[in-house]
């Protein structure tokens, strides 16, 4: 038997390398197409994404990996080449194919899961230990198959005979992607905006929420039951606006409005499974503070009220116990495969990695529908957010930021630790009052705590502290909502009984900060000066269609998803105390009295109702809606 010579070995080696990089693209392809499939095939943030764009974040979100893939295949590379003994390509070959092995059974794993927990109502978030140790058993199990089939690969006819076509293919496959990933818009308008740098003593910011409250139902607003007695109590110390609104009936949709300044008509995230794209998912306040160096926070629930899930970059530090650096791509990973296919790339890797947490006992996966649709854990939620706030701000020297968004309040039902107004009671019914008014009641306990601690640590006269809401209860617009900011030491105290917004918060903080507000962002700084009574407050609510749950969350369905308004199906402008909403798909208008107002303006004028349409359907048009179906509207 004549030995190969050395070059005869490393071009042998060499080729089967060529092989085995072509079997780590296709996989790292493989894996992509899977996890776009889904999100295609459901409710999805690509559901608002044409087909054509679709296609494009489906051929560049799997570069990333792919060349991970390869970069971990190189060093075994090179040492084969070194060495390119026939013993030495055999162990350096099989150690290679551990990276696609790897690849294919995490597919196969989340597949699985998928499927069973469709089929028959059970998956991995199901199984408590010691039962999840049965999904590590199914994980090697899947490795060793497919390691073994992968190791056979290469005696298999097929590839042998059609190697060049293949390799054609996955060449062209990855160029397309290249190209495309250099030509096409990488979604970073507005992105690194830059702004002064502040010093060691500059005030640090919360902004905490509480959900679905109304102004009627707080003693601090003059409600008979004195269901806010320590908001009461520092009333004299605060900004107290008499008269605020939300924009917008979804949680996700205010909180964005809120934090961006931008109405949801210009960012269109409505509902899920909307997200802020483009230049909206960097331009907002938390990335002018953090540009400004403040330290950053966010505390809510994932996917209806998380910065990370709603797409907002370069926001907060850290989002519900998850790290900006573990739960978004850098600017140089976007700016290569563009905004639309890093966001998947980071659902793919959350949708892998919550799995491998869950069964290996890291951490538990969350059911973020069963947190806002069952009681009993919202109380003890509430305690959970409360104690990391308590310890951010402990461990915080310079100035920080932080949004906390409780949960004790959101309906329809209610479970308040300490039961006064309830007591004796059981929940019979949706949206009791009874139980409403102990849930608020705990919310302003909590304000009590946040300012004790504040004041124990002595930052509370260092601290601008915003209280609000989200929307009124059962995700309504009308109802007046509570607005509250406490300066350090009480500066601007006092009341306003002008209509205003939650749009106005982060021009409010910005002032109060003295940092410039960027033309890009609307609301008016509540302490620069007299309000105009008559300006209209602008508010959303989302299609009222059926939802489907989704990976443990709700989303609308995507047949209720149509153009040319999508997920939005009313609009609504507040003046004085009236509010005109346009149904966008019925094509009428409603005005109602806002009940409880402080400055009534008596009815509206004749004439009233036609020119709030006219300003409506003008107001669409300059977002860019199509509002040809609208033009006949006559109110």
């Amino acid at each position: 038997m004549v030995s190969k010579s050395w070059g005869e070995q490393r071009r042998v080696a060499w080729r089967s390398w060529t092989q085995l990089f072509a079997v780590v693209v296709c996989t790292a392809y493989f894996l992509i197409f899977m996890e776009w499939l889904h999100f295609f095939t459901k409710p999805s943030f690509l559901s608002a994404v044409d087909l054509v764009p679709s296609l494009s974040i489906l051929l560049k979100a799997p570069l990333p990996v792919a060349f991970l893939c390869i970069g971990l295949l190189l060093p075994l590379v090179g040492l084969n080449l070194l060495f390119p003994w026939e013993w030495t390509t055999r162990l350096a070959l099989a150690l290679g194919r551990i990276v696609p092995a790897g690849v294919l059974t995490l597919l196969a794993f989340v597949t699985i899961d998928v499927f069973t927990k469709t089929v028959v109502g059970f998956g991995i978030a199901d199984a408590q230990r010691p039962w999840a140790f049965a999904y590590t058993v199914l994980l090697a199990g899947l490795f060793t198959s497919i390691f073994a089939y992968l190791s056979g690969l290469e005696e298999k006819r097929w590839l042998q005979s059609g190697w060049n076509v293949i390799s054609k293919t996955v060449i062209g496959v990855v160029g397309l992607s290249l190209l495309l990933g250099i030509l096409s818009d990488a979604g970073l308008e507005g992105a690194g905006a830059s702004v002064g740098q502040l010093g060691h003593s500059s005030p640090s910011v919360i902004l905490i929420s509480g959900d679905g409250i109304e102004a009627d139902h707080m003693s601090v607003y003059g409600y008979q039951r004195d269901t806010t007695p320590f908001l009461r109590e520092i009333a004299d110390q605060t900004l107290l606006c008499e008269n605020a609104f939300t924009n917008a009936g979804p949680t996700g949709a205010s909180l964005a409005s809120l934090l961006s300044g931008k109405l949801p008509t210009e960012t269109r995230l409505i509902y899920p499974p909307d997200i802020l794209r483009g230049r909206h998912s960097f331009q907002h306040l938390p990335m002018l503070l953090g540009n400004a160096g403040y330290r950053s926070i966010h505390l809510s629930i994932r996917h209806f009220a998380d910065a990370y899930d709603l797409n907002m970059r370069e926001s907060f530090d850290s989002s519900n116990f998850r790290s900006v650096e573990r739960a978004q791509a850098p600017q140089s990973l976007i700016r290569w495969i563009g905004i639309d296919s890093a966001y998947l790339l980071e659902h793919v890797e959350d949708r892998i990695e919550s799995r491998l947490s869950h069964v290996f006992g890291y951490e538990e996966i969350e059911d973020t529908f069963s947190a806002v649709q069952e009681e009993k854990s919202k109380y003890t939620r509430d305690e959970v957010l409360l104690k990391n706030l308590f310890e951010f701000i402990d461990k915080s020297s310079d100035p920080f930021f932080a949004h906390v968004h409780l949960l004790g309040t959101h309906g329809p039902q209610f479970r308040p630790k300490h039961q006064v107004y309830s007591k004796g009671q059981e929940q019979t019914e949706k949206w009791m009052t009874d139980f409403y008014d102990d849930a608020i009641l705990d919310f302003d306990s909590h304000m009590r705590r946040l300012f004790e601690h504040l004041s124990d640590v002595g930052k509370l006269e260092q601290t601008l502290i915003v209280i609000h809401t989200d929307h009124a209860q059962n995700h309504r617009i009308a109802p007046r909502i509570p607005l509250i900011l406490r300066f350090p030491k009480g500066q601007w105290a006092g009341r306003i009984k002008e209509n205003v917004q939650l749009l106005d918060i982060s021009p409010t903080v910005l002032d109060f900060l003295e940092m410039d507000q960027p033309g890009w962002m609307g609301g008016r700084s509540l302490i620069a000066g007299p309000l105009d009574p008559m300006e209209p407050i602008l508010a959303v609510r989302r299609v009222p269609g059926k939802v489907v749950e989704v990976n443990n969350h709700i989303q609308l369905d995507t047949s209720e998803i149509t153009p040319p308004f999508f997920t939005l199906r009313y609009l609504a402008a507040t003046v004085c105390d009236s509010m005109f909403t346009i149904d966008l798909k019925w094509k009428t208008m409603e005005v109602i009295e806002i009940p409880d107002h402080t400055q009534p303006c008596g009815p509206p004028p004749a004439g009233a109702k036609e020119q709030m349409a006219n300003y409506l359907i003008a107001h669409l048009a300059e977002q860019g809606f199509d509002t040809a179906s609208l033009m006949d509207f006559a109110p």
